[in-house]
């Protein structure tokens, strides 16, 4: 059974950022960047699990992991119960490590 996705409100905003950031160089680049990490997300209906463990988690352990798409980090919890991946950001790899308090709410 595939896995659902859902979303953070946070998410939305991060993903404008990045494109609006890319936009002013070629707008046709941010379209193909959007569009590819729409797939890369998309592709977490089968087999999330295959996502690496965040090294924040390591501290935080909240079950974050996540997945890498260029330059990006896709931060994601994996709820095996209700079969639903919860994207809860997408940052620049060089940003660092991510707070709790960035994580917002995963609802």
């Amino acid at each position: 059974m595939a896995y659902r996705i859902k979303l953070a409100p946070q998410v939305q905003k991060d993903v404008d950022e990045v494109v609006g950031y890319i936009a002013k160089d070629s707008v046709r680049a941010a379209l193909s960047w959007h569009e590819g990490l729409l797939q890369r997300i998309s592709s977490l209906k089968n087999m999330p699990q295959r996502c690496a463990r965040a090294s924040e988690d390591f501290e935080l352990r909240l079950g974050l992991r996540q997945l890498v798409y260029g330059n990006y980090r896709i931060l994601l919890i994996i709820d095996d119960g209700l079969q639903e991946v919860r994207i809860l950001r997408v940052r620049h790899a060089a940003r660092g490590a991510i707070d709790p308090q960035s994580l917002g709410s995963s609802d």
